[in-house]
């Protein structure tokens, strides 16, 4: 030991000292408790860029020879016993502590730091990689797993604000080999028994999450997405470890939650949870919005109800208010730790081709009930202002939207249903502005539910095994066999080429655009739509008849405002905003609708009334929301009614 390095250890307290120059010299039981003395006893950190110089004398890089030729399991056990002390030194810091490093203590690490990373990448290859080589070893697995973690968290720490500091290729691979093997496999069966795994391996995968966020600021996302990607195996097996991350917060959130009073008044192992939560969803959002076949997969494979259930586990139930400072806080960490799981269910609803689809699992996975039991946290008003942009407000307007299609506003009843059984006291410290968009949705799901039953008792205008021309003569069992779809528009059928060919000439000639503008096959990704276009047309009905003054109202605004178009004002109503938005405006505003082209004329006498009647019906034009597209139909139940006299509700609003 050099002399700089003995005055600085002359400076500690005498035991210490004494341990210190023990374990210089190669005493491993001192060289434990020092280590050990770094992580349990917080007065050390005091010391730490004088023992710092200690540490490092075992990680020589000479050692790697000895360790694998002679089987040396003691010099072995020095040199992991210095990783651990190194990284626990760094550990305050780490978490938060907010006094700078000393310039000692940065200096030598900075000096060191290839060094360490040489080590992390010889324990991994050497003893993770090689189960023949581990058998016997006086190290478990899982220690080394934990201090491998640590001591990438630390170093990663450091790396964004060094540039010079190279992440190699080689810790590249292990980083990534470390994230994958904690993502999709049971690092828990790797623990010692009688320790405490579970906590364990929380502290492991969250410290991974974590050090994935600072490597992607240090080496850019697309090559640290390159990197766990080989690790993994390929992208299907990356999407696998990432939801893998997310089902594992999940489940240790709920099994710690049931019946815990800690969990319940804001512990420090559920912000622990919230955090890696939060990592991990940040990182899976990231990913799939750099590449669609990620995107894709992960959208296929459940990673939104799996973030739902998280959400769920993640956020605890109703709290009393936080009677001390420290409680509020932990509250509060817990609470905005989970909030980029809100962003991400947002950003899955609004770039996934499937949203109405996603939308149904988010809302039957407890979604809403999770939104409400953030609301009526008692610290809901700590919370800063720009969260209503991203939060929960944001989060049940954009699943709203998707009510219009059967299988989500069935899940939404069920969800309305739960909350009420359950008798969650729903307006206690709420935000007035919250406690109104909430009952707003929910007189949208009652109204919605009312328009899917009311069309449940109405005959269907299409049956979808029967020829769609009146007069068709073929049987109806050998009709059944031989139909077909139309290709135009997707919904009319046919048994043969001469029953389309013959009504072609009567009304599906006049109605097939109409049926392809109201089914919207304009755009890609509408077989929803189509399935959906029967309860559309009864929404589309019932909120015309529920918003009658408005509609008229509206009316007499339009008809001042484009006097040149007063007989052809449409009205749009946008449904892929909550609430549904009411406006009229000339047709000659939507590109979509050529009205040069047939059937366009047709279609405008049609709806400018009966002869010699003073009032007639409006002609609606709506948006849709599927996925990251707004989709515009013509008026479904309009042309349902012309072209198979289906009608849900008998009286129109009358414009004059």
């Amino acid at each position: 030991m050099n002399p700089q390095h003995s005055s600085a250890l002359r400076k500690l307290p005498v035991t210490v000292q004494l341990r210190a120059r023990n374990a210089s010299k190669g005493s491993l039981p001192d060289l434990k408790k020092l280590a050990w003395g770094v992580e349990s006893n917080p007065t050390l950190h005091e010391y730490k860029s004088a023992l710092l110089p200690v540490f490092f004398i075992h990680l020589n890089p000479s050692n790697f020879n000895y360790i694998v030729r002679d089987n040396d399991f003691q010099t072995m056990l020095k040199a992991f016993h210095s990783l651990d002390a190194i990284a626990q030194t760094f550990k305050s810091w780490v978490v938060g502590d907010p006094q700078p490093l000393e310039p000692s203590f940065l200096n030598t690490i900075l000096a060191n730091v290839d060094l360490v990373h040489r080590w992390v990448v010889f324990f991994h290859d050497q003893y993770v990689l090689n189960p023949v080589v581990l058998e016997g070893q006086p190290i478990a697995i899982f220690d080394i797993l934990s201090v491998l973690q640590q001591t990438f968290m630390s170093t990663f720490h450091l790396a964004p604000q060094h540039k010079h500091i190279m992440v190699s290729a080689d810790v590249r691979r292990v980083f990534a080999s470390l994230f994958h093997m904690a993502g999709s496999t049971k690092i828990e069966e790797l623990a010692k028994s009688g320790s405490d795994s579970s906590t364990e391996a929380t502290s492991i995968r969250v410290g991974l999450c974590t050090s994935l966020q600072l490597l992607t600021k240090t080496i850019g996302w697309d090559a640290a997405l390159a990197a766990v990607t080989k690790a993994s195996g390929g992208k299907a097996a990356l999407a696998g470890c990432v939801i893998g991350y997310i089902r594992y917060f999940s489940a240790e959130a709920q099994d710690y939650g049931t019946d815990n009073e800690e969990w319940k008044t804001g512990s420090e192992k559920g912000t622990l949870l919230g955090f890696g939560f939060s990592y991990v969803v940040q990182f899976l959002h990231h990913i799939s919005v750099r590449d669609g076949e990620l995107r894709e997969y992960f959208f296929s494979t459940g990673s939104v109800g799996a973030v739902t259930e998280a959400l769920s586990g993640l956020v605890p139930p109703v709290l009393p208010e936080a009677k001390t400072q420290l409680l509020k806080t932990r509250l509060i960490m817990q609470h905005q730790s989970v909030e980029p799981g809100f962003q991400y269910i947002i950003g899955a609803l609004t770039s996934a081709h499937n949203g109405e689809r996603l939308a149904s699992q988010a809302v039957s996975r407890g979604i809403i009930e999770t939104i409400l039991r953030c609301a009526v946290f008692a610290f809901e008003r700590a919370l800063p202002g720009p969260r209503k942009q991203h939060g929960d407000y944001v989060l049940l307007a954009h699943i709203s939207c998707y009510f219009i299609y059967k299988n989500v506003l069935r899940q939404a009843d069920k969800a309305l249903k739960k909350i009420n059984n359950s008798k969650l006291e729903v307006y206690v410290e709420w935000d007035p502005e919250l406690r109104d968009l909430y009952v707003s949705v929910t007189e949208r799901i009652h109204l919605l539910a009312e328009a899917l039953d009311q069309t449940a008792r109405v005959p269907a205008p299409i049956n979808n095994q029967q020829c769609s021309r009146k007069d068709c003569s073929t049987p109806p069992q050998l009709a059944e066999r031989l139909i077909r779809r139309c290709s135009g528009c997707s919904i009319a059928t046919y048994c043969s080429k001469e029953c389309q060919r013959l009504d072609w000439g009567g009304i599906h000639g006049f109605g097939c655009g109409m049926l392809r503008l109201s089914s919207g096959l304009q755009v890609p990704g509408t077989n929803i739509i189509r399935r959906n276009l029967v309860l559309i047309s009864s929404i589309e009905r019932l909120e015309q008849e529920r918003s009658r003054d408005a509609v008229l109202r509206e009316y007499a605004i339009a008809q001042q405002k484009y006097p040149a178009d007063a007989d052809k004002l449409a009205l749009e109503m946008n449904m892929s905003t909550y609430p549904t938005e009411l406006a009229f405006r000339p047709v000659t505003e939507y590109p979509q609708l050529n009205l040069e082209e047939k059937p366009w004329p047709s279609i405008l006498e049609n709806f400018r009334g009966t002869p010699g009647s003073t009032r007639r019906p409006p002609w609606a034009v709506i948006k849709v929301r599927q996925g990251h597209r707004v989709h515009i139909l013509f008026s479904p139940a309009k042309t349902l009614r012309i072209l198979y006299g289906w009608e849900v509700w008998q009286d129109d609003i009358g414009l004059r």
